[in-house]
């Protein structure tokens, strides 16, 4: 099975957040495959904190990280056109990453289910919070 993981999983697995790692044992042991667009990558280089690096670098070293190019980005575009109006809080990394799910054939794991759901009608969070 495919996985597009969100930037809000990947912060949660390195905050050590039970759920979350526990998702990725999971995920793991079914030797699932986990994608996502570069730019989740670049929202999770960008909060790394001081003493995360080799922590974070091994946790990126398990997705397959998607460029945008032209298509990925008119594919994302039409999504968001698509979805105009019905839900404010989707921005381009959303609409990025929404794009990479649905070309991959991949289930969305996020916990910002709300955004997603003009997308993805049926998204539930992979953990409780």
């Amino acid at each position: 099975m495919r996985y597009a993981i969100d930037t809000s999983v990947l912060i949660d697995v390195l905050r050590e957040y039970r759920p979350a790692v526990e998702l990725l044992e999971r995920l793991a042991e079914q030797e699932a495959q986990l994608v996502s667009s570069y730019v989740v990558r670049t929202e999770v280089l960008s909060g790394m904190r001081r003493g995360e690096e080799r922590g974070t670098r091994a946790l990126l070293e398990l997705v397959e990280w998607l460029p945008v190019g032209e298509p990925e980005s008119e594919a994302a575009g039409a999504l968001g056109r698509r979805c105009a109006g019905a839900n404010q809080g989707l921005d381009t990394p959303d609409l990025l990453l929404a794009e990479v799910a649905e070309r991959q054939g991949a289930e969305l794991l996020t916990t910002n289910v709300k955004r997603f759901r003009e997308i993805f009608p049926g998204i539930r969070a992979p953990y409780p919070y």
